[in-house]
């Protein structure tokens, strides 16, 4: 009878283990199909974040030369005023000399 009764316990343990490593095993499965998509969402994480650094980069750049052209249209006017002085400065000489001479 102890024989019996040993043979049953120890079969309950095997089937109770059995169990217990086959949902750890489905755990483990779980847990490895997780970390597969973690991993392909950070490799597109990645291209997104290099592909937002390229486009700063770009921006950037833009900026630079909307700069350079916004210094160069602010020099523009001034240059207009220059040569409108002097051409005002010549003809004020005009007069002055034409009116020596005369």
């Amino acid at each position: 009878m102890s024989e019996c009764y040993d043979a049953k316990l120890c079969e309950e343990r095997h089937r109770q283990i059995t169990e217990t490593f086959d949902q750890h095993e489905r755990r483990l499965n779980d847990h490895s199909d997780r970390l597969k998509k973690i991993e392909n969402q950070n490799v597109g994480t990645a291209k997104d974040v290099q592909n937002f650094k390229d486009t700063l980069e770009d921006i950037k750049q833009l900026i630079e030369k909307m700069t350079t052209q916004l210094e160069n249209l602010k020099e523009k006017p001034a240059r207009k005023w220059d040569g409108l002085i002097d051409k005002i400065i010549t003809v004020i000489v005009g007069i002055i000399i034409g009116k020596f001479l005369s």
